[in-house]
């Protein structure tokens, strides 16, 4: 089995002196029915899916086979069994301010995602690492290994039947559900490894992209703040899990803050978000809501972007201590889970085509609007190289609330 390094997105410091102590189930979809259209909102560079991916999964029900964009710009809507009146609907909810193509796909997103994820579930890490992603533009699973195809295929193909038509079974969809195991391409003998990567200097208020470092025992990792969010105990700042343990101290600019109190890493076997939470309720921090510095700008945080709307092409950024701002790509990799890192954790991600550095590690990824707001998209937490291409990849923000509780906007 070859052996794949994680190393913590953290960058180590040796010192830190002067600190100063602190202040006291889906509904069953229905047949698609005309639907007013909304007038599609703009995000920088294209319509704003937090508008338009709703409205197409209303428009398309359980036929809907997720959306992506291409280099040229030109938004792509995969339908079932797409018809002419399918394509106009498209071309109405996309809105004359961008190109639009209809594509008839074979399988639905939501199909595909539970085959998948079904996929993920069976493949053994002592087996050799391996990624599985679903490949939206080719309405297609793509299953790396760094083995044989043939063992890994036998077993893909089986769980993907299980996983798709265990959705169709929960959703009661009549339609005839496609064999998944089609779906399913298998890569062999790939090269994968994830590196996790763990330097604006103020505090208070608190925001997303300020430096902020962890007492792990006698070691100082260097990691980046990301958003906040808000449970029954109070309202919580993030950086990446990998990045501490719980009870770890954290200290952000010159201020001992709290420790680390929630970690979604730490003794978890396949990592669906890689957060570490401290509280800025205990302590009666000040903060803003979610406010990031996006290259010396201050912006708000006005939505959050589904795990269906994070789609192939879509353009996100992110910032890290590091890297400091404007590091954008476009995403890569959807619903991925990548096995494994050094400590033998999996991990659910999402990627795009822009890597980061030693410190980015906890960053927030969001997608710039028009209006020069952001939807909020993630958590940063790792490069992943896969047969020498390197991206950084993120928890989902979706995936961030479902762990700890709801993203407080800005």
């Amino acid at each position: 089995m070859r052996r794949s390094l994680i190393a913590p997105a953290a960058a180590l410091l040796v010192v830190l002196t002067g600190l100063v102590a602190a202040p006291p189930a889906p509904a069953t979809p229905a047949a698609p029915t005309p639907a007013p259209t909304p007038a599609p909102a703009r995000a920088a560079g294209g319509p704003d899916p937090t508008v338009l991916v709703p409205a197409l999964q209303q428009a398309f029900g359980t036929r809907f086979g997720g959306w992506w964009i291409d280099t040229r710009a030109t938004i792509h809507v995969q339908v079932v069994a797409a018809t002419p009146a399918d394509r106009a609907r498209v071309a109405a909810l996309v809105g004359p301010g961008s190109r639009a193509v209809t594509d008839t796909v074979t399988h639905s997103y939501d199909a595909l995602v539970a085959a998948s994820d079904e996929i993920a579930a069976s493949l053994d890490p002592a087996q050799g690492h391996f990624a599985v992603a679903l490949d939206v533009p080719h309405n297609a699973v793509v299953v790396q290994t760094a083995g044989p195809a043939a063992p890994v295929a036998t077993r893909a193909r089986a769980a993907a039947r299980r996983g798709a038509f265990r959705w169709a079974a929960r959703v009661r969809d009549r339609t005839p559900v496609a064999d998944p195991a089609a779906a399913v391409t298998v890569e062999p003998d790939a090269r994968i490894e994830v590196q996790s990567l763990a330097t604006r200097d103020t505090f208070p208020p608190y925001q997303a992209g300020l430096g902020i470092t962890i007492a792990v025992g006698r070691t100082l990792l260097r990691c980046t703040t990301g958003y906040i969010f808000r449970n029954a105990y109070g309202n919580f700042g993030t950086t990446a899990g990998h990045c501490g343990h719980v009870g770890d101290g954290v200290v952000i600019g010159r201020s001992i803050v709290d420790s680390i109190r929630k970690d979604g890493y730490q003794g978890v076997r396949t990592v669906r978000a890689d957060l570490a939470a401290y509280s800025l309720s205990a302590h009666r921090w000040s903060y803003w809501g979610n406010v990031l510095v996006q290259g010396g700008i201050e912006r708000r945080v006005v939505n959050k972007l589904s795990n269906t709307q994070i789609t192939n092409g879509l353009r996100l950024c992110f910032e890290g201590i590091t890297s400091n701002g404007g590091n954008c790509g476009a995403v890569v990799r959807t619903n991925s889970t990548l096995c494994c890192d050094a400590g033998g954790h999996s991990f659910v991600f999402d990627c795009i085509n822009f890597p980061s550095q030693p410190g980015d590690s906890g960053s927030p990824v969001y997608q710039l609007r028009a209006d020069g707001f952001v939807n909020a998209a993630g958590g940063l937490s790792s490069n992943v190289t896969i047969n020498g291409r390197t991206v950084m990849c993120f928890s989902t923000i979706a995936n961030m609330q479902a762990f700890i509780g709801t993203l407080v906007r800005g």
